[in-house]
């Protein structure tokens, strides 16, 4: 995912018109916690001491948002701020030339640059020269610096640095133990400044402080030590992780385990094929669940010998229907219990006929019908006899 499109989904989910903890928003807001009354004694010790003023504090402890701030407060008819680029003047010739160019000065020398100071006090305009990241200077521009903010009896520059602590030492050794500047040291956020810090900073970009929970922003107010810039920087990471979280939680399954979907689709595939196949295997019949077993095909039915029809008694005695003979050459079809089923001669008289051509002194491929066997029930209590020889 590329950092544009990770800036909108972080922009859309939690709904805000802007990154709330960019360095530059819209319509920013100087924060006045700890801040204002450095702001307020930067202006006072501007119109009354004759000293160079250095405010010092750590990467992101509000420094160069205090100079912008500095310069957006003041009265642009009486006062007019060169803000000098520490990068671009690494030395005292870098420092002039840059000072010079905003005062529409000729000559980029510290005489011609403290005379057109001077005419414009006459004018009732003051100079601020202000210097950020002014721990990056040399020691030739920390000279010039110290010399544009003695000044002149007739007049003199407000020189304001902002730098690192590294900066004081510094100058120390260039003032040969003179009081030639002044020290201001930022401090950090205390934890409720830190909630409040937050709370200004989401609402300008349409949201509130209650997208942080308390035990978060104690955590962000640790984790950064007080200091805005870590304080940003801290806030923005763990929104974008909570974020992602809330977002692993969505698509994680809620109850249970589910298999994927195209394993599912398998599976019934498989069982689908499994009951096809059990049901197209060899041998089964649709009937086999109800028809019941056929007899052998060489087996002989034994019926008592008597009468050809059963009398009404005897039917009643065994309890089942009646069994009707049209002729002696011809069967009729046994009821079955519960349901009449046909009876498949032809496999019967095939199998009976192959038995007979087994048997010795019979021409091979000649077949002889069975001979019809009629039979009479016994009267009831006498003993049925012998079955009689088929002639």
């Amino acid at each position: 995912m590329t950092s544009l499109h990770a800036d909108e989904a972080f922009l859309g989910h939690y709904q805000l018109s802007h990154d709330p903890f960019a360095t530059r928003v819209p319509g920013f807001k100087f924060f006045p916690a700890q801040r204002k009354p450095v702001l307020g004694q930067l202006h006072h010790l501007a119109r009354y001491s004759q000293l160079l003023l250095v405010v010092t504090g750590p990467h992101g402890s509000g420094k160069t948002l205090l100079r912008q701030a500095l310069v957006a407060s003041t009265n642009k008819q009486s006062v007019q701020s060169v803000v000098v680029s520490a990068r671009g003047a690494s030395d005292a010739a870098g420092v002039m030339r840059q000072v010079a160019q905003a005062l529409n000065v000729v000559q980029p020398e510290m005489r011609a640059i403290l005379s057109q100071v001077v005419q414009l006090a006459l004018t009732g305009q003051e100079v601020y020269l202000l210097v950020d990241d002014a721990e990056q200077l040399g020691e030739s521009a920390l000279e010039a610096l110290l010399g544009l903010a003695a000044g002149t009896p007739e007049g003199r520059p407000h020189v304001f640095l902002f730098g690192e602590s590294s900066l004081i030492d510094r100058l120390e050794q260039l003032s040969a133990e003179e009081e030639r500047f002044h020290v201001i040291e930022l401090q950090p956020y205390t934890e409720e400044e830190t909630r409040e810090y937050l709370a200004q900073r989401l609402d300008g970009a349409g949201q509130g402080i209650e997208l942080f929970t308390a035990d978060q922003i104690t955590d962000i107010h640790e984790r950064s030590d007080g200091w805005p810039g870590a304080i940003n920087q801290v806030a923005r990471d763990a929104m974008i992780e909570a974020m992602i979280a809330s977002r692993t939680a969505v698509k994680r399954p809620s109850m249970g385990f589910k298999m994927p979907k195209k394993h599912v689709l398998a599976l019934g595939a498989v069982v689908v094929v499994g009951i096809m196949a059990a049901w197209l295997m060899p041998g089964r019949s649709n009937n086999s669940a109800t028809a019941p077993a056929a007899p052998p095909a060489n087996a002989q039915a034994q019926l008592p010998l008597g009468q050809g029809q059963p009398t009404a008694q005897q039917s009643n005695n065994q309890g089942g229907p009646a069994i009707e003979f049209a002729g002696n050459s011809q069967p009729m079809p046994l009821p079955l219990v519960g349901k009449s089923q046909p009876v498949m001669r032809g496999p019967l008289a095939e199998a009976a006929g192959n038995a007979e051509d087994d048997e010795p002194g019979r021409a091979g491929g000649t077949s002889r019908q069975p001979p019809t066997v009629t039979t009479t029930a016994p009267p009831v209590g006498v003993p049925a006899g012998p079955a009689p020889t088929p002639a």
